[in-house]
């Protein structure tokens, strides 16, 4: 008999052990996640053209213009 409430012991305390284990890795992945958005949001706001000429004319870029864009079309609009 004695027997039977030690494995029924062990077997509730396992069992708090991986709900516990469960509880740590669903609060790491929301941490995770927030990390991830907001890595999203900086790359993203770094797109911003306004950034990019900043970032050149406090660097002494020179501003892009018309002249220095180039169109290719020989591969007739279809990506390689």
């Amino acid at each position: 008999m004695i027997l039977l409430v030690v494995f029924y012991v062990w077997q509730n305390v396992e069992v708090m052990k991986i709900n516990l284990e469960y509880q740590r890795k669903s609060y790491q992945e929301i941490s995770f996640l927030k990390e991830h958005d907001r890595l999203i949001y900086e790359l993203e706001k770094l797109r911003k053209m306004e950034i990019i000429e900043a970032f050149a004319l406090g660097n002494d870029y020179r501003p892009v213009t018309r002249g220095d864009l180039e169109l290719d079309y020989s591969s007739g609009g279809k990506e390689k």
